[in-house]
Parts: structure tokens; sequence; C-alpha cells
């Protein structure tokens, strides 16, 4: 890992002028400057810490890599605390940590320098919640306000930590004993948190109200919000069969016919659109799945109620994530880093059920295979041709992956393959001018290949119609 390259977005990061110490403009950064690569979105507070960590390192991948090693390691002590808290129950608490620790599903969140920090929000998102149950157990102020203070930290670092705030509901009602279902609890109970509450709300206003809005581009799955809520089974299923067997991954799930992680950067694409059916085994095996899983927690939880809290705590930190709001990225293996949290506890606790010989054998066996396939993942996080060849051989076709496997090809120096992927890429999607504008700078400047750069231009006029006098006229001045 930590010999790993720069991958996939961590370049646009790396060059950002407004991360640089030298030129470094704090009232951008917290008005949310991000490179044009991350969209709409708005974390301040990760942006300071991209400045001081790249000065710190000098932007040495080797140390960058380091830091989200430790981070990672920081978050399993985080994790090993927490769950002993509440389950009183060492073995229960060293098993959680040790499964989430190893699992294979969390290397794109670590592996992937960009996302590594977004962890920072989850770790200032689990120390407030330590610092919330440091608070119930000595009933001390100071650590409420250390709770409030890591809150705003987690929430304007990494908008997926919003869900924290339902964590500590859960914890309040289920391990606290702190709300009743009675309108009287309710409200003593709301004006003794009414602190979480103003953090919680000024955050989600200032970011789906205060900023710009997402793209326009972005849509609904289905383009359909009552279909999107019917599909959210098939998502949360989809995050729970790759956490309990992560033998499958890639950078682009595909997590229903026509539906992948690229899907919102793949438009355009030959393939037919995704149809809801109802009916249909892609949709009603996960469904049905979800329901018989619901129930089996729920009637586990009946003797354990630690069962519930880890359930639901897995279930609210997803989330996010549903498509209820749309986002970029549908299906991402990085989405899960908090909320494998609450399926690495029921696993541990499903394991406390056995016999010490078979449950120490089977956490060995789990542990053991883990690892490996952890190791595997990360040599194909290495650098960005082994990650793009891997993304393109075990994912649908996505023009978007093509395009960058063509441009990893370029910057090796393979120019064959490079044309031979990227027009690949626009066979599958072909009004693309990014593709087109890769495809003539390489046969024209690059391999000297005029008559098929000549047959680019042409191919990328009759597409785009209304810019086929823009597209002609740049040819005619290269001439």
């Amino acid at each position: 890992m930590l010999g790993n390259e720069a991958v996939w977005d961590d370049g646009y990061f790396l060059k950002y002028p407004g991360f640089q110490l030298s030129n470094v403009d704090l009232r951008s950064l917290l008005l949310g400057s991000l490179p044009m690569a991350e969209g709409k979105v708005y974390r301040p507070f990760r942006s300071l810490i991209y400045v001081a960590s790249f000065a710190i390192t000098n932007q040495s991948m080797v140390l960058l890599h380091l830091q989200g090693l430790l981070l990672h390691l920081g978050i399993v002590v985080a994790i090993y605390w927490l769950v002993k808290r509440i389950t009183n129950n060492n073995w229960t608490a060293f098993a959680t940590s040790l499964i989430f620790g190893v699992h294979p599903v969390h290397t794109e969140a670590i592996s992937f320098m960009t996302a590594n920090f977004d962890t920072f929000g989850i770790a200032f998102g689990l120390f407030a919640i330590i610092t919330h149950f440091l608070y119930r157990d000595t009933n001390l102020p100071k650590w409420k306000i250390i709770t409030q203070i890591l809150l705003l930290l987690a929430f304007f670092t990494y908008e997926l930590t919003y869900t924290v705030f339902f964590v500590l509901i859960l914890a309040d009602w289920l391990i606290f004993n702190k709300i009743e279902v009675t309108v009287k609890s309710i409200r003593s109970y709301i004006s003794q948190n009414m602190s979480y509450m103003i953090i919680f709300g000024i955050s989600i206003l200032i970011r789906y109200f205060a900023l710009p809005h997402a793209p326009s581009k972005l849509h609904y799955l289905f383009f359909s919000q009552l279909k999107t809520i019917l599909f959210v089974p098939v998502i949360i299923i989809q995050y729970f069969k790759i956490q309990i067997w992560p033998f499958f991954q890639s950078a682009n799930h595909n997590i229903y016919p026509g539906i992948s992680n690229f899907s919102a950067v793949d438009p355009g694409m030959i393939y037919p659109e995704p149809i809801f059916r109802f009916f249909s085994a892609p949709y009603l095996i996960p469904t049905i799945c979800f329901i018989l899983l619901s129930l089996i927690i729920w009637k586990w939880g009946k003797r354990n109620t630690n069962v519930w809290f880890f359930g639901l705590f897995s279930l609210a930190t997803l989330t996010p994530v549903l498509q209820i709001i749309p986002l970029y990225s549908i299906f991402a293996e990085r989405y899960i880093y908090l909320s494998s949290v609450g399926v690495s506890a029921l696993i541990a606790i499903a394991l406390t059920r056995l016999p010490d010989k078979a449950r120490w054998t089977l956490l060995i066996i789990i542990t053991c295979t883990l690892s490996a396939l952890t190791f595997r993942r990360n040599i194909i996080w290495h650098d960005t041709l082994s990650f793009w060849k891997d993304t393109v051989d075990h994912s649908a076709p996505s023009a978007y992956a093509y395009r960058n496997l063509g441009g990893s090809y370029y910057l090796n120096g393979d120019y064959v393959r490079t044309a031979e992927t990227l027009e690949f890429a626009a066979k599958i999607q072909p009004r693309n001018l990014d593709t087109y504008k890769k495809l003539f700078s390489l046969y024209w400047t690059i391999t000297g290949e005029k008559d098929k750069a000549k047959r680019i231009i042409e191919q990328a006029a009759a597409d785009f119609p209304e810019k086929a006098d823009i597209i002609r006229s740049q040819l005619d001045q290269i001439e």
C-alpha cells in the first residue's frame, strides 16, 4: 500500500493550487473551494486538512498512504472501545475491530488517497459517538461540549457523517434507555439535546439549501422518485452482500441490469436504458433477502438489543447513499466504511454464540481470508493502469472506464492499446467530445495518422451538428 501511486481523482487534488500552502486563500477554502472534479460539496474542514497534510508530507505518496493507514488503525482502536462499552465483552470487541480492520471493502477508502481524506470525517464522527457515551456515563458537561465540536468537524468534513446524529439517538434509545415512545418523553429528550439538533439542522441547511444544487443531469434511478424508493432494498442488499461476500470487488459494481456505479457519468451509452420491473428476479430476490434479513435481526434483537443497535447503525449510516438524493457515484465501496462497523459487530456477536474453539477457528479463517483479499485489492490500486484494467475487466462496459484506461495506456506509451481502448469508448458512447478530443490528439500529434484524425473530426461534427462548423474550423487552423 505505501508504494501505491496516485490513482483516479488523486491527481486533481495533488495539483489543485488552492491546497498548496503558498497559495492558500482561507476565505476561499471556508467557502468550499475544491477541484472541479469534486462537484458540488461543502467540506471546508477537509480542505484545511488537505492543506496541512500536503504541507507536512510534501505530497509524498508514501507519507500520504502512511497517514491513511495510521488513521485507519486509530479508527479500529476507537471501534474496539465502542463495541466493548456497548457489549461489555472483550472478545466481541476484539473480533469486531479485527474484522473491520482487515476487511478488503475498505481498500477504496484507505488506498484511494482522495477518499482517504473523507475518513477524517468518519473519525470525527466515531469519536463524537464515543464522547457522547462518556457524557452519558459520567454526566460531565465537558464531554457534551467535545461531542458538539466533533459533530461540527464531522459534518463539515464529510456529509455522510450526518448519520452520526441518528446514531446518537439510537444509542440513547437502545443503550441508555433515555427515550420512551410517549409525547412527554420525546419532548423532554428534544429539549435536553437541542444543541445537537441545531448543529445538525444548520449543517443540513448549508449543504442542501445555501449551496448551489448538484448539476441537473443527476436524476433519480429510472427517472422516478417512487421507483428509486422502491429500489432502495436492492441497493441495501448489494452493500450487505459485498461486506459478507467480498470476493467480487470493483470500482464499478453492477447492481441491476443497466445500472452500475458509473451510470451517472456514462450518459448516452448505446445499451438499453434500465427498466424497473417489479416482478423481475434482479428486483424480487434482493428485496425478499432484505425482508428476511430484517426479520432475522428483529427476532434476534428481542434476545439481545445490541443486535438492534448495530443492525440499525449499519442501516442508518447507509441512508445518504441510497440514491434518495441522487449522487454521481451510485454504488461505491468507500461509502460503507462507517456502515461496516455495524455489520462487523453483528458477525462478531454471532460468533460469540459458538463454543470457544469453534469461534476462534472461524475468526482465524475469516481474518486470513479477508487479509488475503485486502492484499490482492491493494495490488490493483497500485497505479492507474492496474486499477482501470481491473475495472474494465470486472464490470459492465463503461465508456468512462475505457476512457480512463486509454489515458493510462497513453501515459505508459502504449499507443496501439490507447487507440483500441478509446475507439471502443467512442463506439459504446458515441456523443462524447472528450473521447473524440483524445483520439484526435493521439492520431494527429502522436501517431501521425492524419486520415484517422480527420475521420474523428467528421464523426464528432456529425454527432454534434450544432458545433460542426467550430469543430471543422479547428482542424483547418491546425492544417
